[in-house]
């Protein structure tokens, strides 16, 4: 077989040739394996745009999710700071925000609103927290201000033996704002007058107003140092000790003050013992006839400042107080005595107890029991047939005067639950989903009666608060 000749100068052609030889011209093979070379390149550069395409795509999603992570950062950082008035944070809001604005930017991507949104509220919060310091830097020198015309009015007179009322606003002022009790806007409202014992001395009649609203009334208690100073004030009603701690400077004041303190929580703690002792005793020796108060013995049964009606009086059992208390019937004495009697010692928490116990009128009911019994629930034999058995109280209930240690009036409590549950029940109910109901209908009751004997003794003029209207 002749072999291909080249089809320009007809020349033998070798058979995978792809040129000829003499000439140098294109063989159908040289042609053929060029096409072939050319779709092989135009393939490879399809795949790699498609590959670029995929990795740019790869690439937006991952500035997408840099970009929203970041706004959310900024925009969760940049609220506490705004509502705070925390600058650093706020800069650290502004940071974050300022890179999901520039990740956006640079990847083409629309700025999220969050960024935005954060970024305004990062300067507006900077601009209040600039705006707050300089507020609080004028407002420290008007403090200053203040307190050196106070000082420059009742300095001499501070260091007299006796105590007049308006030496006593001035040094309470004087007080009130150095501690931080009162804001140096808010104005001082001082009606009462010191009574005066000896080295100590009590203010009455302190508040203040500030943007509007009435903070007080306060007690003060003060102390003749080298000059008159305050070593105590609050909104309690604890009276002051008739000794105080002595100063001669300003900083032996501050340790009067915090030895002050700590007599004081002794004195409340050993006052409200006193005083629930008193109770004890009062209930003990009183007589078992029934006695309605009078209006004398409840004259200082006054309504709670901002309340229209009468005063809650606090309540307890009188093995409680006797201290062979009953979990059983927890439920019949004042949680904060409860607690208060189980703790011993003069800690700081048994001193806020005391403080709360002597908040309000200064009477206590105490329940006393001849007989009383939980209900217990009973098996009859049938599916859902239950019986009750015990559920009984018989014994008094007394108002006792705290100040006085007197019982001032007394009446029955006395009653029986049916022997047949009267609450509905289902069909399915258990034994122990009985019993649970029983006791609850039991202390249901028992706050009925208390309730009603407490209004019919005291004509309405103490409450229980165990009912909402009562």
């Amino acid at each position: 077989m002749n072999p291909p000749a080249c089809p320009n100068c007809s020349a033998p052609l070798e058979p995978m040739a792809p040129k000829c030889a003499y000439c140098n011209a294109v063989t159908p093979k040289g042609r053929a394996d060029a096409e072939r070379a050319e779709q092989m390149a135009r393939q490879q550069q399809a795949y790699a745009q498609h590959q670029a395409a995929a990795q740019a795509s790869v690439n937006q999603a991952l500035a997408a999710a840099e970009v929203n992570k970041f706004a959310s950062y900024a925009l969760f950082t940049t609220l506490p700071a705004l509502v705070t008035c925390c600058a650093p944070a706020g800069w650290l809001g502004a940071f974050f925000a300022f890179r999901s604005l520039s990740v956006a930017k640079k990847n083409g991507i629309p700025a999220p609103a969050r960024a935005i949104v954060a970024m305004v509220l990062a300067v507006l919060g900077s601009a209040l927290t600039v705006t707050a310091f300089v507020g609080a830097h004028f407002d420290e020198k008007d403090k200053e201000k203040r307190i050196a015309a106070l000082d420059a009015k009742s300095a001499q007179n501070r260091k007299k033996a006796t105590l007049d009322a308006k030496t006593a606003c001035d040094t309470t002022e004087i007080h009130m704002l150095k501690s931080g009790t009162m804001y140096v806007s808010a104005k001082m409202v001082c009606t009462g007058e010191p009574v005066v014992t000896g080295a100590t001395a009590r203010l009455d009649g302190v508040s203040y107003v500030s943007n509007g609203k009435t903070e007080g009334p306060f007690r003060v208690c003060l102390a003749k140092g080298a000059r008159w100073f305050v070593v105590h004030v609050d909104k309690s009603t604890d009276d002051c000790l008739d000794e105080a701690p002595k100063a001669n400077d300003e900083q032996e004041e501050e340790v009067a003050r915090s030895t002050y303190a700590t007599l004081l929580e002794a004195a409340r703690v050993n006052g409200t013992e006193k005083r629930l002792a008193g109770a004890k005793r009062a209930v003990e020796r009183a007589e078992t006839s029934a006695k309605t108060c009078t209006d004398a013995t409840l004259a200082a049964a006054a309504p709670e400042p901002g309340s229209a009606g009468a005063p809650l009086v606090r309540a307890v059992d009188y093995d409680v107080l006797d201290g062979k208390a009953d979990p059983g019937f927890s439920f019949l004495s004042d949680s904060d005595i409860r607690v208060y009697l189980a703790q011993k010692g003069a800690s700081k928490s048994r001193s806020e107890l005391a403080a709360k116990i002597s908040r309000g009128a200064p009477f206590l009911v105490v329940y006393k029991h001849t007989e009383r019994s939980l209900p217990q629930v009973t098996d009859n034999g049938t599916k859902g047939d239950f019986g009750l058995t015990g559920g009984t109280y018989d014994g008094t209930l007394y108002v006792v005067d705290l100040g006085r240690s007197e019982v001032v009036c007394q009446g029955p409590l006395t009653w029986r639950i049916p022997t047949k549950p009267t609450f509905s029940l289902n069909k399915s109910s258990t034994k122990a989903q009985v019993g649970a109901r029983a006791e609850t209908d039991y202390r249901e009751r028992f706050f009925d009666g208390a309730t009603a004997r407490i209004k019919a003794l005291t004509n309405g003029k103490l409450r229980l608060g165990y009912k909402p209207l009562d």
